[in-house]
């Protein structure tokens, strides 16, 4: 439960800190680049993926699962 809740907060982080880069690179360069932007989305994507399927691994939420 505790990695489930580290993976959320540290996927808070780090969408926080690509938005904001994303934006203060547009602010300073006028580059804004959606493929960059997107592709780091993407990569936070998969690193939470991974932290969902070792929370299911361990049992987290299986329950849930399969009362729906």
């Amino acid at each position: 439960m505790i990695r489930l809740v580290v993976g959320i907060l540290k996927g808070a982080v780090i969408g926080g800190a690509v938005g904001y880069g994303a934006y203060a690179l547009d602010t300073a360069t006028g580059f804004a680049n959606p493929w960059l932007t997107y592709g780091a989305i993407g990569a936070q994507m998969d690193e939470l993926k991974q932290c969902a399927r070792e929370a299911l691994r361990e049992g987290v939420g299986t329950p849930s699962l399969i009362g729906a």
